[in-house]
């Protein structure tokens, strides 16, 4: 929790229940809590403008004003550029939803200037006017049923309704949504009117069209589905049919920004090494015994190899900065030793008055080094210092960069 906010209560027309079914208190992005005369509302590491009924809308900033700004290209390994609105002469104070919105129409728009994605679909005729292939069997299928007017076909149309244009689609009207009354709202109905022959999906299968992306030749859209993933998972509008002038919530989820963009420099900074996510690869908390499949399985945000050789990083974006919770130390400790890691480290923002850099925690009985790696989250330069831990590089018997 970084942010709490007293409301009188009689300012709401709104019940308790109405309040608790508002979407961005389903989604987690923040708690509601209606006791005696107040109404309170903890947020928890998003950002963005959070609708209340349709008279109020609160405004929660990032916890590191231009974080966004500063990892959204990292965090899109450098594919998707930062597109911001004209009128603002410091890119910082745009809110972060927007920022992504913007960029997100303006990638996409270049990805589709010589034409959206279209491929061969299979589909059957049945009637009297065919076209295509013949379809031998079931012609006489129909006509043993006293149909002999009619022949059956086999036809291949070139649709562009693809897994890819689903979630390209998908992702254009929620930026446009966002962006409607700016300058980009023209540019957003552009992109909208391109994919108009694209079946809508309120929730898109981003993982098939992540892998459709790769099979068509088409590897350097993986970014987009990336990122109109995060407009359509972390930004959720009121509600479907509400009118674009009712407020509006719209959020970016910060923490996991800077989880992504910490793997990405990650997997530049310790290359040759092999960087993923444990989440591709989790491991059991336990070997045996009753409570081992139910426990949550370790799945560090960022898992180095090399060889036999193993290091983790937990990415933590919270309100106390560098200063670690017990919590947070125990389970990087438990997903070390079930990683078998010889070095770990929470990588975290440095707050206003913290110092940045390397803090060496200690080894445990295994001989894991233990470590928090802070910097200024809106300094590239200063997270890649951070991240490159020494111990680390020792640990996987890589060179450390000069």
């Amino acid at each position: 929790m970084y942010a709490t906010i007293d409301i009188p209560k009689a300012e709401f027309a709104e019940s308790a229940i109405e309040l608790s079914t508002l979407p961005w208190v389903r989604n987690r992005v923040a708690t509601l809590t209606v006791a005696n005369s107040n109404v309170r509302i903890d947020s928890y590491g998003f950002a963005g403008h959070l609708a209340i009924g349709t008279s109020h809308t609160i405004e929660v900033r990032e916890l590191v004003p231009g974080t966004v700004h500063a990892l959204f290209p990292i965090a899109t390994h450098q594919r998707i550029r930062v597109a911001r609105q004209s009128t603002r002469t410091d890119p910082r104070s745009e809110p972060p939803h927007e920022l992504i919105a913007r960029s997100f129409i303006s990638a996409a728009l270049e990805a589709t200037a010589s034409g959206i994605d279209r491929r061969y679909e299979a589909s059957r005729y049945l009637g009297e006017q065919p076209s295509g292939r013949l379809d031998t069997a079931r012609t006489m299928k129909a006509w043993a049923t006293g149909r002999r007017n009619v022949l059956a076909t086999s036809i291949r149309r070139l649709t562009p309704d693809t897994p890819l244009n689903r979630v390209l689609a998908a992702g254009a009207l929620r930026a446009y949504e966002i962006t409607a009354y700016s300058d980009t709202a023209s540019l957003g109905g552009a992109l909208c009117a391109r994919l108009a022959g694209v079946t809508p999906q309120v929730l898109p299968d981003f993982e098939h069209a992540r892998r459709y992306a790769v099979m068509a030749g088409r590897g350097e859209d993986v970014a987009l589905v990336d990122i109109a993933e995060l407009l359509i998972t972390g930004m959720t509008l009121v509600g479907s049919g509400a009118a674009l002038t009712s407020p509006m919530s719209a959020w970016v989820d910060v923490p996991d920004l800077f989880e992504r963009a910490v793997l990405a420099l990650t997997s530049t900074l310790f290359s040759p090494a092999h960087v993923f996510h444990g989440k591709s690869s989790p491991r059991a908390l336990l070997k045996r015994g009753d409570a081992a499949t139910r426990l949550r399985r370790a799945e560090p945000d960022v898992v180095i190899q090399n060889g036999s050789r193993t290091v983790i990083f937990d990415a933590k974006y919270r309100s106390t900065g560098n200063v670690a919770s017990e919590q947070s130390l125990y389970q990087l400790m438990a997903h070390a030793d079930a990683w078998n890691a010889t070095a770990a480290a929470l990588v975290t923002p440095a707050l206003p008055g913290q110092s940045p850099g390397v803090e060496v925690l200690g080894t445990d009985s295994r001989g894991c080094t233990y470590a928090v790696l802070s910097a200024d989250p809106t300094n590239v330069g200063e997270l890649s210092s951070a991240l490159s831990w020494s111990t680390a590089f020792k640990a996987l018997r890589i060179a450390t960069p000069s």
